[in-house]
């Protein structure tokens, strides 16, 4: 299943767990940090309009 691994060199495997970290990262803050928010939202201010972008102060 990962044979593929055994010829990436060191470089490679770092690289490869940098781009998977990255992917599992986008994925939590997009799910799990994003419904906790919104439910959150929801319950204090049920009229409250959609905004889908990030707030970088």
């Amino acid at each position: 299943m990962d044979d593929d691994l055994q010829a990436f060199d060191r470089d490679a495997l770092v690289a490869e767990v940098k781009k998977l970290r990255a992917g599992i990262r986008q994925h939590r803050d997009s799910t799990i940090r994003g419904i906790h928010y919104r439910q959150s939202l929801d319950k204090q201010a049920p009229g409250a309009p959609v905004h889908d972008k990030e707030f970088n102060g």
